[in-house]
């Protein structure tokens, strides 16, 4: 059976603003069964915030989601009128860019081997004492192998992937938007 605490006890124990001792031992039941109340209620808000961030978590893949096809029609449409780049006034200015692809080394010690056996001073350049390979010196290492057609079987190149490039520019409110408190008005901005 569980002990109802006392309300006004509890809040004359914390209105007096530093612990004190009480009165007898038998006054402390009451304190526990209010702890336990109050350890009850966090357990309950930790429950809470997970279940929040869960959701929330959710709704950012969603619109996530949906912003990156958005970015893949814009993309579509550079690439259907030929534009690498688009500038609109007082909204932004959209960049298309290519990266290069990316070395993926499929197995290091194979690579500090090859390294070892044609080009030592790639090796030198790239693999520590500890045989640790340097990921952006061997990029370099690589790109000029590639132009030789030296490239090893045990590492292989991504395709290069096409992203997009969105600056937004400020935007800017008239001051007749600003409400008699000199706070700015964003009613009228039309989210």
């Amino acid at each position: 059976m569980s002990h109802i605490v006392n309300g006004k006890k509890i809040a004359d124990i914390f209105s007096k603003g530093k612990p004190e001792a009480l009165e007898s031992e038998f006054d402390i039941e009451e304190v526990l069964s209010a702890v336990k109340s109050m350890r009850d209620k966090i357990e309950f808000y930790e429950a809470l915030k997970k279940e929040r961030s869960g959701a929330i978590q959710q709704e950012i893949n969603k619109v996530t989601e949906k912003m990156n096809f958005l970015e893949k029609v814009i993309l579509d449409t550079m690439d259907k009128v030929d534009k690498k780049s688009i500038n609109y006034p007082g909204i932004a200015k959209v960049t298309k860019t290519t990266r290069k692809g990316k070395w993926v080394v499929n197995d290091s010690d194979e690579i500090v081997d090859h390294l070892k056996s044609t080009d030592i001073a790639a090796y030198n350049k790239v693999v520590s004492k500890k045989d640790v390979v340097s990921k952006r010196d061997l990029d370099s290492v690589l790109e000029m192998w590639e132009k030789t057609n030296q490239v090893p079987d045990c590492v292989e190149k991504t395709d290069p992937t096409t992203s997009l490039k969105v600056k937004f520019e400020d935007i800017r409110v008239d001051d007749a938007d600003d409400d008699d408190s000199g706070q700015q008005n964003y009613d009228s901005l039309g989210f």
